[in-house]
């Protein structure tokens, strides 16, 4: 494993830069990857002196106010997050692709089940991560909605009585059982 890199000082540019790109949906390493290496389709230009991922968690233990809007910004993020499920389940163009069929020698059209999988892994993952960073919107959620009253005192007083009754009644059983036990031994009282 390659030997992590020395701290990096806090930079404000670049935390900025982390922060925007953040609450855009992308992932810390892919951020501190797409600076580095830059983005042709985006027009971002390479920048050797981007910090690592490392750097960035490293400023949230030294920066409170970068901590606050890192937070910030991974909520927001959510929402490109959210948008991302649709494009990923919706777009079918890998799940076939063309083969040479080892039987006859044709190219036919098969489904791709591998990627398939892929997909709703990928789909299922950011389900997860939104379910955990957003549960007020993403969670999966019980609603409980009670609208009557419930009066304790009453209720437990009923319990109460509810118990007295029982054991009179064993007490009552207990008796009666006797009576029973005597009267099949041949007593006049049947």
């Amino acid at each position: 494993m390659a030997e992590r890199s020395r701290q990096r000082p806090f930079d404000p540019q670049y935390a900025e830069r982390v922060i925007t790109d953040l609450s855009r949906g992308l992932s810390v390493r892919k951020l501190c990857a797409i600076g580095k290496a830059g983005d042709e389709a985006a027009g971002v230009p390479p920048d050797p002196n981007f910090p690592r991922w490392e750097a960035v968690f490293d400023w949230l233990g030294q920066n409170d106010d970068f901590a606050r809007h890192y937070a910030r910004a991974r909520v927001k993020g959510c929402e490109a997050i959210a948008d991302e499920l649709f494009i990923i389940t919706d777009d079918r163009s890998a799940d076939r692709e063309w083969v040479v069929s080892e039987k006859t020698g044709d190219l036919v059209r098969v489904t791709d089940h591998e990627h398939i999988n892929r997909s709703r892994l990928r789909a299922d993952v950011r389900k997860w991560y939104l379910s955990k960073i957003v549960p007020k919107i993403y969670g999966d959620r019980l609603e409980v909605d009670h609208k009557g009253q419930i009066d304790l005192v009453s209720r437990l007083t009923e319990g109460r009585q509810r118990a007295a009754l029982e054991d009179k009644s064993s007490a009552l059983e207990g008796e009666f059982t006797q009576v029973i036990e005597h009267t099949e031994e041949g007593s006049d009282l049947v």
